[in-house]
């Protein structure tokens, strides 16, 4: 698109929205004031937020959590993620809690709209949002919901603890009484066999077959609890599509496999130190460092691997994931441990074979004495620990941030809103306009005439204001007015070249669009420039020449064409020489029948005998037949078209009549065109009336 069509462009639409500015002005008052006053009237609402610190590990967490009895007590009670402490913190216990504290008499839905909970991105902190029209009420709910979440954990972990101290009381009574059976059976058989103690090569085999046992019951422990811990995810997962693709994706990964087996590896290695070293040797604390970096290089290629192939943004999902994957592998390397521990056990029990019964069996119930008391003492060690968690009421939740009482409220915004109202009230407007502008099928500039009738447009006549008189040309010889219909009449010139123009038909497609004030002004002009003019008003149904000249319609046409008087004594003369009217005279019962009467013909002729041009004024041309059946008997038509004031349509139809009445239509006049019609009309009126004043 060139340059000027684009700027053409721009500037039609620049004067669709000057034509209908007022449209765009009353749209955008209305949209801004409506804003106002909503905003005027809405309740002002504040907001509170209280922090709440959401700690990652558990409270109770220590070198023995793997053990099948505090696994499942303790750690998997602790396990809680943000999501679900988001969910927590608005859930009824909560509320209902609040409310009561609180003496509020909210439902639980009206209290949870109120309340809106978001997790601080890539942090453990979690923000309570209330929201209420009463600043010191939102505060005080959102450190209510914190203080009553933060008292309830507490009293969960507490009653965890004490389940689990309750659990371990127990097991430890049954263990104390398995250590004072095993004292019992070694003290007796030492009696009845007189054995009281082994050689120094059988205490060294029945201690490391004690301590491969207690590594056996400790693997077999952590085996049970990497179990219990894998089935509690993947029933977490069990309805999510991504546990499936992250089982595919793990079968699929080498690197995930390779580092499966070496430390399944590791595992077997370190079974086998034990049969010559203790737990605390450099060799097998050597290999424990070993297996911890292969599992931490286990959990990076898991989720390295969850990064690279899942597209599910959810982190609590993906922490699913790659625990799941961990605790399959865990559980993998302890059965490797485990069947590697047994088997050393068996080659240890099969060395104490070769001693003497007595001295096996003595060996044999001094080994269960050791396991059992080392069984008490860690369950008695753990059932401490319990103790004093549950004594501490340790809580996952800290307040860290508590809620002050907001100074302003969060909406409504005012000013916000009054800027985005005026923003969309414009653009509305605009919208509207152009809507409007689009339905709306009237002409509005010349060269929509051009494209719609094989007519030239002989000029164009600005809008009359209500102080300017109706006949201007007469009192205003140098308004743009009058400018108007002096370019109307050279361009009638113009156009009756080839055939010359003794009588010319004004009307107009429609009602009230100005055919009148134009021949009148146009007869003035014509005048005034030296012409012999009559002014026939053949309107007659609504005759208005008289009223325009202040003259007498008592005779006229009508009472020519009644054959009562001939034109030479109806006609009158006006103060501008050279024009005479012939008013309509008495309205008829059948004009068409007089206009299309031999006497009208007769008269026509007379009349273009007595003058340069005669001017017909008639009724719209759609409206009635009076001017197709006039129009047949003159040189030519005048169609008037009122700018924005006649559809396509109608011009369309008048354009038919005409031609079927086999009238030639001279030219158009557009008429009450306004300053907005276009930048060439606009500068020209303005130059016009800046000379007048001058």
């Amino acid at each position: 698109m060139s340059e000027s069509s684009s700027e053409m462009g721009l500037r039609e639409y620049l004067q669709i929205i000057q034509r209908r500015r007022w449209i765009v002005v009353e749209v955008f008052v209305i949209v801004v004031a409506v804003v106002v006053v909503g905003n005027l009237l809405a309740q002002p609402v504040y907001r509170a937020t209280a922090g709440l610190l959401i700690e990652a590990g558990t409270p109770q967490s220590g070198p023995y959590d793997q053990l099948p009895i505090v696994g499942t007590a303790l750690s998997m009670s602790h396990v809680r993620t943000i999501e679900t402490h988001r969910r927590l913190l608005v859930g009824r216990p909560i509320i209902e809690a609040v409310m009561e504290e609180l003496a509020l008499h909210f439902t639980v839905g009206g209290f949870r709209a109120q309340v809106s909970v978001e997790a601080v991105q890539d942090t453990d902190v979690i923000e309570i949002h209330v929201d209420n029209p009463e600043p010191e009420l939102a505060a005080s709910m959102a450190n209510s919901i914190a203080a009553n979440y933060i008292s309830q954990t507490q009293e969960y972990s507490r009653e965890s603890a004490q389940s689990a101290a309750e659990f371990l009381e127990e097991q430890l009574e049954k263990i104390k009484q398995d250590v004072s059976a095993a004292e019992q059976q070694v003290e007796q058989y030492k009696l009845a066999t007189g054995i009281t103690d082994l050689d120094k090569e059988a205490e060294q085999q029945i201690e490391v077959l004690g301590m491969l046992t207690e590594e056996l019951a400790l693997a077999q422990a952590e085996a049970q609890a990497a179990e219990a811990r894998r089935k509690v995810v993947e029933q977490k997962l069990s309805q999510q599509d991504q546990f499936r693709l992250q089982g595919s994706i793990q079968q699929r990964n080498p690197m995930v496999e390779e580092l499966e087996i070496e430390l399944a590896k590791l595992e077997a290695k370190r079974a086998g130190l034990l049969e010559e070293y203790t737990p605390q040797s450099s060799q097998v604390q050597a290999v424990d460092a070993q297996i911890q970096t292969v599992k931490q290089q286990l959990s990076q290629q898991l989720e390295t691997v969850l990064a690279s192939t899942t597209e599910e943004v959810n982190p609590i999902h993906d922490r699913l994931l790659i625990d799941a994957a961990g605790s399959r592998a865990a559980e993998l390397a302890t059965h490797k441990r485990v069947a590697a521990l047994e088997q050393a056990i068996e080659k240890a029990e099969a060395q104490l074979g070769i001693m003497p019964s007595k001295e096996k069996e003595l060996g044999r119930l001094i080994r269960a004495q050791k396991v059992a008391d080392k069984v008490y003492t860690l369950l008695l060690e753990k059932y401490h620990e319990i103790r004093v968690a549950e004594a501490m009421k340790l809580s996952r939740a800290r307040l860290v941030e508590p809620a002050v009482t907001p100074q302003f409220p969060i909406r409504p915004r005012t000013k916000m809103n009054i800027v985005l109202a005026c923003i969309f009230g414009l653009i509305l407007g605009v919208m509207l306009a152009s809507l409007v502008e689009y339905l709306d099928d009237t002409i509005k500039n010349p060269d929509e005439i051009d494209d719609l009738l094989d007519t030239a447009v002989l000029g164009t006549v600005p809008r009359l204001s209500q102080d300017d008189p109706m006949l201007i040309t007469e009192t205003a010889p140098k308004s743009a007015l009058t400018e108007a219909f002096q370019t109307v009449y050279a361009n009638l010139n113009f156009a009756s070249v080839d055939h010359a123009v003794e009588s010319l038909v004004i009307t107009s497609a429609g009602p009230a669009e100005g055919k009148t004030f134009v021949v009148a002004n146009l007869a003035l002009t014509m005048a005034r420039q030296g012409k012999q003019v009559i002014l026939v008003d053949a309107d007659l149904r609504r005759p208005t020449v008289h009223k325009r000249f202040g003259i007498d319609n008592a005779e006229g046409l009508t009472t020519i064409l009644a054959g009562g008087r001939n034109a030479e004594e109806v006609l009158v003369a006006t103060e501008t020489e050279g024009l005479r009217l012939l008013p309509s005279g008495p309205i008829p019962p059948n004009p068409v029948e007089l206009l299309a009467s031999d006497k009208m013909t007769e008269l026509c002729q007379a009349l273009t005998n007595r003058a340069d041009l005669v001017l017909y004024d008639t009724p719209p041309i759609v409206m009635v037949s009076d001017a197709p059946t006039l129009a047949s008997q003159s040189d030519g038509v005048l169609l008037v078209i009122e700018q924005g004031g006649t559809s396509r349509r109608l011009i369309t139809e008048a354009q038919d009549i005409l031609a079927r009445a086999h009238a030639r239509t001279i030219g158009v006049v557009l008429n009450k065109v306004t300053r907005q019609a276009g930048y060439y009309y606009s500068y020209y009126y303005s130059y016009y009336y800046q000379s007048e004043e001058q």
